[in-house]
Protein backbone atom coordinates (compact mmCIF):
# COMPACT_ATOMS: atom_id res chain seq x y z
CA UNK A 1 0.00 0.00 0.00
CA UNK A 2 2.74 2.29 0.85
CA UNK A 3 4.53 1.38 -2.54
CA UNK A 4 1.23 2.43 -4.07
CA UNK A 5 0.98 5.79 -1.87
CA UNK A 6 4.63 7.02 -3.12
CA UNK A 7 3.96 5.98 -6.80
CA UNK A 8 0.91 8.00 -7.04
CA UNK A 9 2.37 11.35 -5.26
CA UNK A 10 5.34 11.28 -7.58
CA UNK A 11 2.75 10.95 -10.58
CA UNK A 12 0.99 13.89 -9.04
CA UNK A 13 3.95 15.84 -8.47
CA UNK A 14 5.30 15.47 -12.55
CA UNK A 15 1.39 16.71 -13.41
CA UNK A 16 1.47 19.43 -10.94
CA UNK A 17 4.93 20.71 -12.31
CA UNK A 18 4.10 20.60 -16.06
CA UNK A 19 0.62 22.85 -15.01
CA UNK A 20 2.96 25.04 -12.87
CA UNK A 21 5.35 25.55 -15.84
CA UNK A 22 2.69 26.37 -18.38
CA UNK A 23 0.77 28.70 -15.84
CA UNK A 24 4.62 30.31 -15.94
CA UNK A 25 4.97 30.15 -19.17
CA UNK A 26 1.66 31.80 -19.85
CA UNK A 27 2.10 34.87 -17.31
CA UNK A 28 5.27 35.44 -18.63
CA UNK A 29 4.20 35.66 -22.23
CA UNK A 30 1.32 38.20 -21.14
CA UNK A 31 3.62 39.97 -19.10
CA UNK A 32 5.93 40.42 -22.40
CA UNK A 33 3.03 41.61 -25.13
CA UNK A 34 1.50 44.37 -22.37
CA UNK A 35 5.36 45.49 -21.86
CA UNK A 36 5.42 45.66 -25.33
CA UNK A 37 2.31 47.25 -25.57
CA UNK A 38 3.00 49.98 -23.06
CA UNK A 39 6.77 50.69 -24.04
CA UNK A 40 5.97 50.91 -27.99
CA UNK A 41 3.03 52.89 -28.30
CA UNK A 42 1.73 55.70 -27.78
CA UNK A 43 -0.92 56.70 -25.29
CA UNK A 44 -3.93 59.30 -25.20
CA UNK A 45 -5.41 59.53 -21.62
CA UNK A 46 -8.93 60.90 -21.23
CA UNK A 47 -10.75 61.45 -18.27
CA UNK A 48 -13.96 63.03 -17.26
CA UNK A 49 -16.45 62.35 -14.32
CA UNK A 50 -17.82 59.13 -15.83
CA UNK A 51 -14.55 57.37 -16.18
CA UNK A 52 -11.56 57.10 -18.30
CA UNK A 53 -10.80 55.80 -21.83
CA UNK A 54 -6.88 54.97 -22.90
CA UNK A 55 -6.36 55.05 -26.35
CA UNK A 56 -2.85 53.66 -27.80
CA UNK A 57 -1.49 54.53 -30.99
CA UNK A 58 1.40 54.00 -33.20
CA UNK A 59 2.48 56.82 -35.75
CA UNK A 60 -0.02 55.55 -38.38
CA UNK A 61 -3.29 54.15 -36.72
CA UNK A 62 -4.97 53.01 -33.53
CA UNK A 63 -4.02 50.29 -32.15
CA UNK A 64 -6.17 49.52 -28.85
CA UNK A 65 -7.90 50.68 -26.23
CA UNK A 66 -9.01 50.25 -22.87
CA UNK A 67 -11.72 52.28 -20.83
CA UNK A 68 -14.02 52.24 -17.53
CA UNK A 69 -17.65 53.49 -18.05
CA UNK A 70 -17.20 53.91 -21.50
CA UNK A 71 -17.91 51.80 -24.73
CA UNK A 72 -15.87 52.42 -27.47
CA UNK A 73 -16.13 51.75 -31.40
CA UNK A 74 -12.55 50.85 -32.44
CA UNK A 75 -12.90 50.17 -36.13
CA UNK A 76 -15.00 53.41 -36.83
CA UNK A 77 -12.08 55.53 -34.53
CA UNK A 78 -9.42 53.85 -37.01
CA UNK A 79 -11.02 54.52 -40.40
CA UNK A 80 -11.74 58.24 -38.76
CA UNK A 81 -7.77 58.24 -37.74
CA UNK A 82 -6.85 57.04 -41.40
CA UNK A 83 -9.32 59.84 -42.73
CA UNK A 84 -7.56 62.86 -40.70
CA UNK A 85 -4.34 61.72 -40.05
CA UNK A 86 -3.56 60.55 -36.14
CA UNK A 87 -1.61 63.48 -35.11
CA UNK A 88 -4.83 65.08 -35.55
CA UNK A 89 -6.18 62.90 -33.17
Amino acid sequence: MLFLYKYLMRRNEKVLTIIGGIVVALVVLIGAAFLYVSLTFEKLVCESDHGKITIMCNDKTIKGYTASSYSYDLDRQREYAEQIGIDAI
